[in-house]
């Protein structure tokens, strides 16, 4: 298991960077899904988000969440995104809830 012993590490940091950084989890979410032959007119027809609108620089958070929202409400796309990013499926969910919290939170 030497091999496992060495990529622990790594894998870790991958994750706890993940839970702490959502807004780069759903950036790699949105090269995942673009990625994918249909992937963009799937996005698009579930959140109602034009691909002009995701091509502005920088997505919103609300452009965020909405890929986020349509990779966990998908679990094959899910699933091959997480086998991919070496990701707990729980990472993504906890960086939609990043997004949730952020939206109810009152205006400054």
């Amino acid at each position: 298991m030497p091999a496992l012993d060495q990529t622990w590490p790594a894998l870790r940091h991958s994750w706890m960077t993940a839970l702490n950084q959502p807004e780069i989890l759903a950036f790699r979410a949105l090269g995942f899904v673009r990625s994918r032959p249909d992937g963009m007119a799937r996005l698009t027809s579930h959140s109602g988000i034009s691909e002009g609108d995701l091509g502005r620089r920088p997505p919103s958070a609300e452009q965020l969440a909405a890929v986020l929202d349509f990779l966990v409400t998908n679990e094959a796309l899910l699933r091959e995104f997480i086998g991919q990013t070496a990701l707990p499926v729980e990472a993504a969910y906890e960086a939609r809830l990043h997004f949730v919290r952020r939206q109810s939170e009152p205006a400054r």
